[in-house]
């Protein structure tokens, strides 16, 4: 039978965006731009897409014919996935009816709502790939790991871990965010921890996992593109995510969305041989206030690292910056420090991204010596960890 719905706009449209959002029109084959729509008997339609390294499938209840529902005819079809999105995004009214013409599901898709009539080419449903090509099945041939977070915690993880991944595809390891079982919190509960780094900064940060199944040890490396589409899909602190790993594939499900990623090959650095075990100084700031500060410092930089110093007293801090031809600017704020004096340099843009992934009112910067690496925490916070390599000055 052909495919004949009607769907709602604001609920078909945003589900649209989302598989335009998966879907790959640049691949080789066709079909991975395209959005695959199935209208099943209990009138269920489900909006997938992939783009062979990551997959997303999404369903929505619709109802049938019969009782009043959306789902006429049951049945397929697969359409560009962009196009079909700014159609119907497009579109005026409440309500989109969409219908596929043909007998095998190959052939026309028309889009109607209010005085607007679209026929917009189907490719063959059946050809469509796999939502995630091969990759769930081999996985499911391994014991799967399972553990449940709340969305308000996975999505404070993905901020606080996602700005500092390596983006050269080429450093095996370093181009994924390595996820695994941390130890239990002060309360007994499991608690998970997503970690990544590019060599030149790093960030951690924890949050409390389901209480009746853990990770066990398991390590595993997701893709930026799989976090980055994740932290995209939580839309509430409350919900709760679903996160499953098999040995090369990673699914987050919530109610009726589930987004499924092939895990990044490669061997994580062991991250904890840079941690300091004692600092020699520290200092206590203001974030906002420190923020302010590096970015307006940043605009004398001279060079594209955005190199700024910092020099740390028993009265405050003092960045700096200076550009030979275009001047340079001293900002003095005001901090706490435990320890000598001590004068290094920095990019601007790594402690700012630690503070804007935060947003902190208050951080702590653990100092050794003026090249040694510097550990950023939250002040009142054990669950998030940041290390930022300084810069030699000359």
């Amino acid at each position: 039978m052909s495919l004949n719905i009607s769907a709602p706009i604001g609920v078909l449209a945003p589900l649209l965006v989302r598989a335009k959002g998966i879907a790959d029109p640049r691949a080789a084959n066709p079909l991975l731009g395209c959005v695959l729509l199935n209208a099943d008997h209990d009138g269920v339609l489900t909006v997938s897409a992939t783009g062979g390294s990551l997959a997303l499938t999404q369903r929505v209840a619709l109802g049938t014919a019969g009782n009043g529902g959306g789902v006429s005819d049951t049945g397929s079809a697969a359409v560009d996935a962009a196009r079909l999105a700014l159609v119907v995004g497009g579109l005026s009214g409440d309500t989109v009816a969409l219908r596929l013409t043909g007998k095998t599901g190959k052939g026309i898709v028309e889009v109607k709502a209010g005085g607007s009539r679209y026929s917009l080419s189907a490719a063959e449903a059946d050809d469509y790939p796999p939502i995630g090509g091969e990759i769930p099945a081999v996985a499911r041939a391994v014991a799967d790991v399972s553990t449940t977070i709340r969305g308000g915690d996975l999505a404070r993880m993905l901020r606080e871990t996602l700005f500092s991944v390596c983006t050269d595809e080429n450093r095996y390891g370093l181009n994924g965010l390595l996820i695994e079982a941390a130890p239990a919190g002060d309360d007994g509960m499991p608690r998970l921890r997503i970690v990544s780094t590019d060599g030149s900064r790093l960030s951690w940060s924890e949050g409390p996992a389901s209480e009746a199944v853990t990770l066990d040890g398991r390590k595993s490396l997701i893709s930026r593109a799989f976090a980055a589409k994740l932290e995209s899909l939580i839309s509430g602190p409350d919900q709760e995510w679903t996160l499953t790993i098999g040995q090369r594939w990673i699914s987050a499900r919530c109610g009726d969305v589930e987004l499924g990623g092939v895990l990044v090959e490669g061997e994580f650095p062991d991250y904890r041989m840079i941690m300091p075990a004692a600092p020699k100084r520290i200092a206590t700031v203001n974030g906002p206030v420190l923020a302010g500060a590096l970015k307006r410092a940043s605009l004398m930089a001279s060079d594209r690292n955005s190199s700024v110093r910092i020099a740390f007293a028993e009265g405050g801090l003092t960045v700096s910056a200076q550009d030979v031809k275009a001047g340079s600017v001293v900002e003095e704020l005001a901090g706490e420090l435990q320890g000598s004096p001590l004068s290094t340099g920095f990019n601007a843009s790594y402690l700012l991204n630690v503070l804007s992934s935060t947003r902190a009112e208050s951080v702590r910067l653990e100092l050794g010596e003026p090249l040694e690496p510097v550990i950023v925490r939250v002040d009142g916070r054990t669950d998030a960890v940041f290390v930022v390599m300084p810069m030699r000055l000359d």
